[in-house]
């Protein structure tokens, strides 16, 4: 009997885009500060207040705010 793989989290980080200006192409340019120790639980909205809370602290203007997970794959 083959058995159906398994997800399980085991990490949550929130990771800020920043936008830094343009570079002499005339393209966006980027940095990022990720946060780690974040629930695993946390919803999107949380996600959402927490970034644009933190965000509000930094002197760029943000960009985007991104969710990393790292999960375990077993069976």
């Amino acid at each position: 009997m083959r058995h159906l793989a398994q997800q399980s989290k085991t990490s949550s980080q929130i990771r800020l885009v920043f936008q830094k200006g343009m570079n002499v192409k005339g393209e966006m340019m980027y940095a990022a500060k990720a946060i780690s120790g974040i629930s695993i639980d946390a919803t999107a909205e949380q996600f959402n207040r927490i970034g644009r809370l933190l965000a509000s602290l930094q002197t760029l203007p943000l960009d985007r705010i991104e969710r990393v997970e790292k999960s375990l794959i077993h069976e």
